[in-house]
């Protein structure tokens, strides 16, 4: 159940992305489609992002499997943004897989020009790279992750109320000051 639920939310997160940011990850991007067991090339050598479209990807360290990655996660967050050597890691598909390769250099020469594409890139990036966490955390740390979200989802609720309690306030008080009581 809470694997369909995590399934369910990566495809809603995908469709997230705005027209222009889809638009821009299609023209930056190059296309792999792999088979099973075809190695993504050149993750260990470039400072790109790689983005899980579909299937999944396995990422291994001295011939030993690390980590699977999914459709909805990205490889490469820190070489991609800090500009730092990637690692080196083997990364192969584990079943057939669409992988899309963000290229460094296209992605800055296609923002140079345009700050606001940039801030929607980067902000659609933040939400990946959250979402990627938080799985992350589930993974390791099983149940806890859970009853956190829980406790944030109680919290924005209550925010969300206090809010309107403010404005509700605010609101009847200029309705007062209009009436001159």
């Amino acid at each position: 159940v809470e694997r369909g639920r995590e399934e369910r939310e990566r495809r809603r997160r995908k469709t997230e992305e705005s027209p222009q940011v889809t638009a821009l990850l299609e023209r930056a991007s190059v296309k792999h489609t792999l088979k099973p067991g075809d190695k993504v090339p050149g993750v260990s050598s470039s400072h790109d992002l790689y983005m899980v479209r579909e299937g999944a990807l396995k990422v291994l360290v001295e011939g030993k499997v690390q980590v699977e990655m999914v459709e909805g996660r990205c490889l490469g967050f820190t070489s991609f943004l800090s500009n730092v050597a990637p690692p080196a890691v083997e990364v192969l598909a584990a079943k057939r897989s669409s992988v899309w390769q963000l290229q460094h250099q296209k992605l800055h020469e296609e923002l140079s020009s345009s700050p606001e594409l940039k801030a929607r890139l980067y902000c659609f990036l933040c939400r990946l790279l959250d979402d990627q966490l938080r799985h992350t955390l589930r993974d390791i740390f099983p149940g806890t992750w859970t009853h956190l979200e829980a406790q944030g989802r109680e919290r924005q609720v209550e925010v969300q109320e206090n809010h309107k309690m403010l404005l509700d306030r605010d609101h009847d008080k200029a309705k007062a000051r209009f009436r001159g009581g």
